[in-house]
């Protein structure tokens, strides 16, 4: 590990809720009109990568997708991205970031931070990758969030989901 890096293994504690005081209400096309306090906006330091205009979403935990969550604009309606917990197909999965990268969300210690990656679904036979190297990097603590490019990432840039789970249900 390098001296001026700070590791992040943080498994899934959840992601910061709000109090429900003064919701506002935003129109979604994936989830209607949803309720949104200040508190629970997930705000991202410049972007995400294509999307660097857009830095307002909600982490959605809906029933029916499993260990899935959704990542929801608050800025474009049709735009929401499906989200995992690295840990869940990597369970010794840890990133480096450094300290100024951590500064500038303001993570103080790792307890503080939820791991995401986004999910790739590809059109024609809907499998699903996971982008492995930009993950989402969440402070839990104050909701500030920036989207990482892992320039060190062991795994390759998009990794097929089917076959992870393959490989370690085989043991492989």
């Amino acid at each position: 590990m390098r001296s001026d890096s700070v590791p992040l293994s943080a498994k899934e504690k959840g992601v910061l809720r709000g109090t429900g005081e003064d919701p506002l209400q935003y129109s979604t096309s994936r989830f209607g009109t949803i309720e949104v306090a200040e508190e629970q906006m997930i705000r991202i330091k410049g972007g995400l990568l294509g999307f660097t205009n857009l830095s307002k979403y909600i982490i959605i935990h809906h029933h029916d997708h499993g260990p899935f969550v959704w990542l929801q604009s608050l800025e474009r309606e049709e735009l929401a991205f499906p989200l995992i917990d690295p840990h869940l197909i990597y369970p010794d999965y840890l990133l480096e970031i450094s300290r100024e990268d951590a500064d500038e969300i303001g993570i103080e210690n790792e307890d503080d931070v939820q791991i995401f990656v986004l999910v790739a679904v590809r059109s024609g036979d809907r499998r699903m990758q996971l982008n492995m190297q930009g993950p989402l990097i969440v402070n839990r603590k104050n909701n500030l969030a920036m989207q990482f490019v892992d320039q060190q990432c062991s795994y390759s840039g998009l990794v097929e989901l089917e076959s992870t789970v393959e490989k370690q249900m085989n043991g492989v």
